[in-house]
C-alpha cells in the first residue's frame, strides 16, 4: 500500500505546476481545457487516496485517526511510523482538495472528505507532535515533506489562513534550530514554490 501514496507524492509537484499554468493562462478556450484536465487528477488522486486509505483503516473518515498529545512522551515505533504516515497523507491530501476548491469553486455535492479545511486541522495537531524534543531527529526530518507541501497552500487559500496562522505559531514555539530554520525558510517570501521544495525532499 505504501506504493500507492508515493505515486500520489511523486505526482503533486506537477499537480501545482498545471494549477500555476491555469492561474497564469490568459486563453479561455486553453483556461478551460487546463481545469478539466486538473479536475480529472483530482478525482484520479482522490480515488487512489481512498484505496490507500481502505488498505490502512477500515474508517471511512479519512480524519478519525486520533494523534497522541505532546505531553505523550514515549510513542511506540510503529505507533510513530504511522503518525509520520499520516502526516504525509493528510498534506497530500490537503493539496489535492484544496486545487479541487479552487477549480471547481461552483460544484456542489462533494464528498465530506474533500474539504481541505480538516486536512489542515489534522496537520496542525501532528506536525508540532513530530517536531516536538521527545519525537526524535528523524521524526522531525519527516515533518519537513508535509510542511513543505502543506505550508505554502495553507497561506494562500483564504480558507485556510487561520489554520496557517495557528501551526506556525506553534512550530516557533518549539525548541531547536532545525524546526526554526525550517520555518523561516518556508515563510520566507524568497523561499522556492511548493512544487521545487517536494521535488528537493
Amino acid at each position: 500500500m505504501k506504493d500507492v501514496i508515493v505515486d500520489v507524492l511523486v505526482d503533486i509537484p506537477g499537480l501545482l505546476e498545471d494549477l500555476d499554468d491555469l492561474r497564469a493562462c490568459k486563453d479561455e478556450s486553453r483556461k478551460l481545457s487546463l481545469r478539466r484536465d486538473l479536475i480529472q487528477q483530482c478525482w484520479r488522486y482522490d480515488r487512489q487516496l481512498l484505496s490507500w486509505h481502505n488498505g490502512l483503516s477500515c474508517e471511512k473518515d479519512f480524519c478519525r485517526y486520533q494523534i497522541p498529545g505532546l505531553e505523550t512522551t514515549q510513542i511506540p515505533i510503529r505507533e510513530r511510523g504511522r503518525i509520520e504516515a499520516m502526516s504525509i497523507f493528510w498534506a497530500i491530501c490537503l493539496v489535492v482538495y484544496a486545487t479541487l476548491s479552487e477549480v471547481s469553486p461552483q460544484e456542489t455535492g462533494f464528498s465530506d472528505r474533500t474539504n481541505p479545511q480538516q486536512y489542515a486541522a489534522k496537520l496542525v495537531q501532528v506536525i508540532p507532535r513530530l517536531v516536538c524534543p521527545g519525537a526524535g531527529l528523524y521524526s522531525q526530518d519527516v515533518a519537513a515533506l508535509p510542511l513543505a507541501l502543506a505550508l505554502p497552500v495553507m497561506e494562500k487559500t483564504d480558507l485556510l489562513r487561520d489554520q496557517y496562522t495557528l501551526l506556525m505559531s506553534n512550530l516557533k514555539r518549539m525548541p531547536g534550530e532545525d524546526v526554526g530554520g525550517l520555518c523561516r525558510r518556508l515563510s520566507s517570501p524568497l523561499a522556492p514554490p511548493c512544487s521545487k521544495l517536494a521535488e528537493a525532499k
